[in-house]
């Protein structure tokens, strides 16, 4: 699995110059050389205002990727996050399979398309962004997305406890209380989550949560399940308070981390600090004597901090790649918030 990403410009999104997106896309994968059968994943970060920009651009980008891919769309996913190194640009970042071994097939249920990777006996499933809009009930949001994640494996005869990763996307992450149940949008996501894990579907843990506060556009999710002969393949770390903290996949022997509990520091080196400790600890686990940081992606609230930050953690963790974004947070007792993502290379 490789990644790679190029940016244009956001209005090219928003005015819905779809073939000039296409054109952009296909000289760039063509002076790569890169495969278009190979690509099982795009996925675009644009800043976006109002909810009718995201749909808007959701059915820009659609039909950009047909134009590009014909019937073999790969699973995408419009993510309102800004890349934090320009403004006015839209990162997009492909994910593709061209080892040997791998093969991989692009499918569509119920108008949604998404991609099944097969690796020698192992299937994965990237589902792409799965969103409702029904901006101003959250509830029924997270309800309907989770029952579409639910369909959509059960389509592939699989089930939730298949799942390896799950993205969740919401507006106002930790604020907001829903009047009808007094819950916070992240207490509500808890609370519908737990309705959909059955715990006999999960007897060696829970897939890692990545949750993410965006700037507007409600809830989506976008998840990674895995399995073998029919069985889950996923391998969970879970930390002392009982939280998912990273998944390994061993047909990729990759780890993917996440869901690192911040703490109250007081600078921003005892927080950067805590984050390295914390990836050290999680990938030790993995039976890695060496870290090989692949991906490294930063969610910053303060945009003054992300050079620094950067610099920071590139000096301390030494990734190939590293990309840092714009979120919203309320946590004020924080000195500063951020959240890590990694995919490392595991010895397991």
């Amino acid at each position: 699995m490789k990644h790679t990403s190029l940016k244009i410009d956001s209005s090219l999104l928003l005015l819905g110059k779809t073939k000039e997106i296409s054109k952009e896309l296909s000289s760039f994968i063509g002076d790569l050389n890169l495969n278009k059968a190979c690509i099982a994943k795009l996925e675009c970060y644009i800043s976006l205002d109002s909810s009718d920009d995201i749909i808007s651009c959701q059915t820009h980008l659609t039909e950009s990727l047909k134009q590009l891919f014909g019937e073999h769309i790969p699973a995408f996913t419009l993510i309102n996050q800004q890349p934090a190194d320009v403004n006015n640009k839209a990162l997009l970042k492909l994910t593709l399979f061209d080892q040997p071994g791998s093969l991989v097939s692009f499918k569509v249920f119920q108008k949604h398309p998404y991609t099944v990777v097969t690796i020698n006996d192992d299937k994965i499933i990237f589902s792409g962004g799965i969103h409702f809009t029904e901006e101003k009930d959250i509830l029924r949001s997270i309800q309907l997305s989770y029952d579409f994640a639910e369909q959509l494996l059960d389509h592939e005869e699989m089930h939730l406890g298949h799942l390896a990763t799950i993205s969740n996307y919401m507006e106002d992450l930790e604020g907001k209380n829903i009047a009808s149940t007094g819950w916070s949008n992240l207490a509500t996501l808890e609370e519908v989550r737990s309705l959909y894990f059955d715990p006999t579907l999960f007897k060696h843990g829970y897939p890692l949560p990545l949750n993410n506060s965006i700037k507007t556009g409600g809830f989506s999710i976008d998840f990674i399940a895995a399995s073998k002969d029919g069985f889950p393949t996923a391998q969970y770390y879970i930390n002392t308070n009982g939280l998912t903290q990273s998944c390994y996949l061993p047909c990729l022997q990759k780890v993917f981390i996440g869901n690192l509990s911040t703490q109250q520091a007081n600078s921003i080196n005892e927080q950067i600090d805590f984050y390295k400790t914390a990836i050290e600890e999680v990938i030790s686990n993995c039976g890695s004597s060496e870290i090989l940081i692949e991906e490294l992606k930063i969610l910053l609230t303060n945009p003054d901090l992300a050079q620094l930050v950067e610099d920071e953690l590139t000096n301390l963790l030494h990734p190939n790649k590293i990309s840092v974004f714009h979120t919203q947070s309320n946590r004020a007792e924080h000195w500063f918030d951020i959240e890590v993502i990694t995919s490392v290379t595991c010895d397991k």
